[in-house]
């Protein structure tokens, strides 16, 4: 067996390997392999465990040896019987309990009264971090990569949904699974899927408001370490055995989609690590990409079926306009110019009759009324008087001639009086306001009709607010067209009638919309039955 030289057994050099012995970075020990006891150590060595110089008369191989003992008698046997040097990857114990990963060399010295281990240990307990850090890094971009895949197979957002609660399941090992979308309308979180214990289906939460209104709030992921003892949980939730709990945001292009929270139930001793957290994250934002892409496939769907009843609806309206013109001119202006066709040729047979005079009189009033229906039947189709005086008194005309007739009583309110825009914005606002009177005189039952037509630098004013910006201002101001049309008629359920028309039963509410949409502006419904109805619409005057 070859042995090899120590400070003790190279006597002549024993100052200059005591000196190399004392001063290596590495962590050097000497042990008697029969007693397992320390011999000697250096300073690096009771550097890296903690020991002091006079602590090493007592130290055994047990001591900081981590792993199993019988491992450790395999080990030295194995040496003795090879005289060949080993080295391992190890779990060394400081003397405060903790573990390091330490790449040992160590080789068995023959001597006089025994064998000695003379052995070198590196601290390698940062790479063996990092390295799992990388692994996890790894798993967790595999685990993403196969997510994403998934996830990319759905279109409908109901197999979305369910997809990402099986794979929140599948990535923290967790008994519950909830998310929650934001409702920008309300303002507000909604519960739209969940797996395991979960609140009621439909439950809400307002920002700021428990765990899943703060993640929404700061937009940044939360975890609690039991849920049943946070001082901020909410009082609907009161009960639920939740303990440990993270919630991610999810964000799309930089705009809240939801809330993903992950919970375990009941007692349990664990708690969210941040690698679990970021992952989470990570995936959250890869759900809400999906929720929003399914979102917009769904709007793609919708589109295209009010798309295909506009189709049939503006077919429809062709259709009807084209009976209404032939019946028109059939009735009325036709039977009047075959009468006048037989007054004159009665006059022609016998133009010096008596009753001549009284024909050509009579001829005459039926010229007067056929050229009236023309009139009447032009202004129908598009009032002239939209284009030569504007908006307002078109508005003004069809109250009059139109909506006054049927007995209500009317009142328009314009902000200035002499407003004009672009010809293109007005027959829109026109139209619009058409629809929703005709509407109003059909079936709402009212009193009295008003149109209010002002304009604002800002959209979001209420109808209640006076603008106090002097009159020059708002012609340098982002300024916007508003009209209001109300009635105190007998209203209506919005919803329902919302569902009446996507079906296609009723597209005057979808073509109100499509002409404001059109023109860049945007058309709010507000009815309750008994409450009377208001049509509000706002156009931004720099789109025309």
């Amino acid at each position: 067996m070859k042995n090899i030289p120590t400070p003790q057994t190279i006597a002549p050099s024993q100052a200059r390997y005591r000196a190399l012995f004392h001063q290596s970075p590495e962590a050097i020990y000497l042990c008697d392999v029969q007693t397992r006891r320390l011999i000697e150590a250096n300073v690096a060595f009771l550097n890296m465990l903690g020991y002091a110089k006079d602590e090493v008369d007592n130290l055994t191989l047990d001591d900081f040896l981590a792993h199993d003992a019988a491992e450790t008698d395999q080990d030295l046997n194995r040496t003795l019987e090879t005289g060949e040097m080993h080295v391992r990857e190890r779990l060394w114990r400081r003397k405060d309990g903790v573990l390091l990963h330490v790449e040992v060399t160590w080789n068995v010295i023959r001597q006089d009264d025994g064998y000695i281990v003379f052995g070198v240990g590196r601290d390698i307990s940062e790479r063996k971090r990092r390295e799992q850090e990388l692994g996890e890094r790894g798993d967790e971009f595999a685990a993403l990569f196969e997510t994403s895949r998934d996830l990319a197979e759905y279109k409908d957002r109901e197999q979305v949904l369910d997809a990402i609660l099986g794979r929140a399941i599948k990535l923290l090992h967790a008994p519950s699974v909830g998310v929650f979308l934001y409702n920008a309308a309300e303002d507000v979180l909604e519960l739209a899927a969940s797996k395991g214990i979960a609140p009621p289906a439909g439950s809400k939460q307002l920002l700021g408001e428990g765990l899943v209104g703060f993640v929404a709030q700061q937009r940044q992921p939360c975890v609690v370490p039991d849920y049943r003892r946070w001082e901020h949980r909410v009082e609907q939730y009161e009960g639920m055995p939740f303990s440990a709990s993270v919630g991610v945001p999810m964000l799309h292009r930089g705009e809240l989609v939801g809330v993903l929270v992950v919970s375990e139930v009941g007692d349990t001793s664990r708690v969210f690590t941040d690698a679990e957290t970021r992952l989470l994250e990570l995936f959250g934002s890869q759900a809400a990409s999906a929720v929003s892409n399914a979102n917009l496939f769904e709007q793609i769907i919708r589109g295209r079926e009010r798309l295909k009843h506009l189709s049939h609806q503006l077919l429809q309206t062709q259709e009807l306009e084209r009976r209404y013109l032939a019946r028109e001119l059939h009735d009325g202006i036709g039977q009047m110019l075959t009468a006048l066709e037989v007054n004159l040729q009665l006059v022609r047979r016998a133009p010096h009759s008596p009753k001549a005079n009284d024909i050509l009189d009579e001829s005459l009033d039926s010229i007067k009324e056929t050229l009236e229906q023309v009139r009447e039947l032009s202004l129908e189709l598009h009032p002239s008087v939209l284009d030569d005086m504007g908006l307002v008194a078109a508005l003004e005309w069809f109250l009059e001639t139109r909506v006054a007739r049927a007995g209500l009583e009317t009142s328009l309110i314009a902000d200035p009086a002499e407003i004009r825009f672009a010809p293109e914005l007005e027959i829109t606002c026109f139209r619009i306001a058409q629809e929703a009177l005709t509407n109003a005189v059909r079936h709402a039952h009212a009193h009295h009709l008003t149109i209010e037509l002002r304009r604002v630098a800002d959209k979001n004013v209420r109808d209640d607010s006076k603008m106090q910006q002097p009159e020059q201002d708002l012609e340098t101001l982002p300024a916007y067209l508003e009209m209001i049309i109300r009635d105190d008629g007998i209203g209506f359920d919005v919803m329902t009638a919302r569902e009446w028309a996507a079906h296609g039963t009723s597209l005057g509410l979808i073509g109100m919309q499509e002409r404001a949409q059109l023109m860049g502006g945007t058309l709010e419904l507000h009815s309750t039955p008994g409450n009377g109805t208001q049509v509000r619409a706002y156009f931004p005057t720099s789109m025309t």
